[in-house]
């Protein structure tokens, strides 16, 4: 158990491809839904390829009260319009890509409205791309631990990673500004960070636009396409 590597982040909406390269690299990827919602993130939007070139950000609706309040476990959402605005915009986008067909199953499948809680949804539609791009790390909410209080964001990973028997925390590169070495020091966790950029693939559009969701990708070079930009960034 003590050479476990862990990694930490929100379960964000459909996210793009760096979300998965952490989760590929790791024994034990966490999704971070015990923190409150920050309006401004990505846990409910996501930008993809729009019908007309450029990027285009897709929201997911959230019931109207002090979200920024609740933690993401607890977030609902306020409708089910979003859904099919969300699929709508999709397949006007991407219906000419050479993988539309495999792909947009996939996510009308996984984005069906059976469940009104953020972090539900999220989570079941990074376990169903994992699945489909033969990434078999094991994937836990936090909200599943008993954990805390924590008296910095930098313990509250460390806990984490701790109670889980890991010894190394795989964090994103732009958390090197506010981590706190010395916690993760305190804890004999070995700090190291995922320092994936995105090399440009093929894709609709005269200029390569960088850092949208994993569904962009997906559409333009398939599954085993993003598998292969995975591994090459390993």
């Amino acid at each position: 158990m003590g050479s476990l590597r862990i990694a930490v982040h929100q379960p964000n909406y459909l996210p793009w491809l760096g979300f998965f390269h952490k989760i590929r690299n790791v024994d034990i990827f966490v999704l971070l839904d015990t923190v409150q919602f920050a309006r401004r993130g990505y846990s409910h939007r996501v930008r993809v390829m729009g019908p007309n070139g450029g990027a285009l950000l897709l929201t997911q609706h959230i019931r109207k009260q002090p979200v920024e309040e609740q933690f993401i476990h607890q977030l609902e959402f306020s409708d089910k319009h979003w859904v099919d605005k969300h699929l709508k915009t999709m397949n006007a986008a991407y219906r000419r890509t050479p993988y539309f067909n495999e792909v947009f199953s996939l996510i009308e499948n996984s984005i069906s409205p059976d469940t009104n809680r953020l972090a539900e949804l999220n989570w079941r539609m990074i376990q169903c791309i994992c699945n489909a791009l033969g990434i078999q790390t094991k994937i836990v909410k936090a909200s599943q631990f008993d954990l805390g209080p924590f008296s910095s964001p930098s313990e509250r990973i460390a806990c984490i990673v701790h109670h889980l028997g890991g010894r190394f925390y795989l964090s994103g590169a732009g958390a090197r500004a506010y981590n706190d070495t010395a916690v993760f020091d305190r804890y004999g966790i070995e700090l190291g960070y995922d320092d994936f950029t995105i090399d440009p693939y093929p894709q609709r559009g005269h200029q390569f636009i960088g850092g949208l969701s994993v569904v962009d990708a997906l559409f333009n070079v398939g599954y085993n396409g993003v598998s292969a930009i995975l591994e090459r960034r390993r």
